[in-house]
């Protein structure tokens, strides 16, 4: 499997950036090909990545909102498959709650953090009602 941490991730695109020149009209000088091509061959990346990271320093120069991992803004309120990004610690820690099943690590603890949200809400309520009675 090919992996990239996320420092190394930040350096390839701080290197496209300087790599991506922009004419008047926002098109890649050089074309995105050549470019990208070029790109990979210096730092030694795959073909896929190369023309990821050259295209998000474009979209970038250009000004063009870049999107972030997570959950896209819009989307049905059906209930589905959601693809879930997590940092290698959450992966970790979603894997040791699931006992080696991600997935059921975050439903887990999705759970816990629903039970001890009611249990806050239920205390607070009890709270103010011992303070309007000793008032």
């Amino acid at each position: 499997m090919n992996r990239i941490t996320k420092s190394e991730r930040d350096a390839l695109l701080a290197a496209a950036k300087l790599a991506v020149n922009l004419d008047d009209q926002g098109e890649i000088v050089g074309g995105f090909t050549a470019i990208w091509q070029e790109f990979r061959d210096e730092h030694g990346i795959s073909d896929q990545r190369a023309r990821r990271v050259v295209s998000q320093a474009a979209r970038i120069k250009r000004g063009y909102m870049v999107r972030q991992p997570g959950r896209p803004v819009s989307l049905d309120d059906a209930a589905g498959p959601f693809t879930v990004y997590l940092s290698p610690a959450d992966v970790q820690t979603a894997s040791i709650i699931g006992r080696g099943n991600v997935s059921a690590g975050v439903r887990l603890a999705l759970d816990e953090a629903r039970a001890a949200q009611a249990a806050k809400q239920r205390n607070d309520k009890l709270s103010a009602s011992l303070r309007a009675a000793l008032g």
